[in-house]
């Protein structure tokens, strides 16, 4: 995790399975501008991981486990 001015950036990571046009997809856009970066899965052990077919929501309770671990999406 980072610091920068005070605040603490939380690590993201994604799994990039090329399904869409590079130059379009937002996490190739925030890997570009150093915001995020791209992992293989199994690298994302730990992390939470957004996908849009997961039987579980994120909650407000989880935030301490993404600021520790880093979130991890399928994108």
């Amino acid at each position: 995790m980072q610091e920068q001015d005070g605040i603490k950036s939380i690590k993201i990571g994604f799994v990039y399975l090329k399904d869409d046009d590079p130059k379009k997809a937002t996490m190739k856009k925030l890997e570009r501008f150093g915001m995020a970066s791209i992992t293989r899965l199994g690298s994302a052990r730990g992390m939470v991981i957004l996908t849009p077919y997961a039987g579980r929501i994120l909650l407000p309770s989880d935030s301490n486990l993404v600021r520790n671990r880093g979130l991890c999406l399928i994108e």
